[in-house]
C-alpha cells in the first residue's frame, strides 16, 4: 500500500480529541501507518533515502482534516450559544410572567385582606348590636316580670305570688328569688302608695321568710 493510498483512508474525528490529548501519542498514531510501509520496504530491499513528501502530505491532510473539525466544533458552539441565549430569553420571559402573576396574586390577596377586615369590623359591630339588643331585651323581660311580681303581691294573696317566693324551689333558684325580693321590696318603699299598701305588707312579709 502506497503512502497516497493511506492519506486517502485515514480519517480524523472529534473522537480523537475527547479523551485527554497528549500530542506525543496523536503524532504517532497518525504516523504510525508510514512507518509501517517504510519497516516493509526495507524488508523487500526496496528502501531509498528517505522521502519527507509522505510525511507532507500526511500532515497536510490532517490540517485540511482539522480545519474541518474545527468548523464543525465551532459551528456547534454557536448551536449551543444560540440555544443557551433561547433558553435564557425563555427563562427571563417564564419570570417576568412570574413576577407579573405574584403582584397580580398580592394585589387579589390585599384587596381580599382589606374586604375581611371589612367584614370582620362588620361582624364586631354587628355583634356589638345584637349584644344591646339582648340586654335591652332582657331589661325588658326583667321590667315586665318585675312588674307582674308586683302586682300579684299587690293582690294580698301569698297564692297568687310567684312560686319561686313560695319556697317551692331549688336552691338556685331560692337565690334568684332572694335577689328579686330585694328588688321588689325597693320599689315598694319607693312607691309608698294606700293602692301599694298590700304588696309592701306581703313583699316585707315575704322577704324576711326568704
Amino acid at each position: 500500500m502506497s503512502g497516497q493510498e493511506l492519506l486517502s483512508t485515514y480519517e480524523l474525528s472529534l473522537e480523537d480529541f475527547q479523551q485527554e490529548f497528549d500530542p506525543k501519542i496523536f503524532i504517532q498514531k497518525l504516523t504510525s501507518p508510514l512507518f509501517s510501509l517504510a519497516t516493509d520496504d526495507k524488508k523487500n530491499d526496496d528502501a531509498k533515502d528517505f522521502d519527507p513528501r509522505p510525511y507532507q502530505q500526511l500532515f497536510e491532510n490532517a490540517i485540511d482534516q482539522l480545519h474541518v473539525l474545527r468548523q464543525q466544533v465551532d459551528e456547534d458552539i454557536r448551536g449551543l450559544i444560540a440555544n443557551t441565549k433561547m433558553a435564557e430569553n425563555d427563562h427571563k420571559a417564564q419570570l417576568k410572567e412570574l413576577n407579573s402573576k405574584f403582584h397580580m396574586i398580592l394585589h387579589k390577596f390585599q384587596h381580599l385582606d382589606q374586604r375581611i377586615s371589612k367584614v370582620s369590623h362588620t361582624a364586631v359591630r354587628t355583634g356589638q348590636q345584637l349584644e344591646s339588643v339582648d340586654q335591652n331585651r332582657r331589661k325588658t323581660n326583667d321590667g315586665k316580670r318585675t312588674i307582674r311580681q308586683f302586682l300579684e303581691f299587690n293582690t294580698g294573696k301569698k297564692d297568687k305570688i310567684d312560686p319561686i317566693f313560695r319556697g317551692e324551689s331549688s336552691d338556685n333558684q331560692l337565690a334568684k328569688a332572694a335577689r328579686q325580693i330585694q328588688k321588689l321590696k325597693k320599689i315598694a318603699d319607693e312607691i309608698q302608695s294606700d293602692k301599694t299598701s298590700k304588696a309592701t305588707a306581703l313583699i316585707h312579709e315575704t322577704a324576711k321568710s326568704i
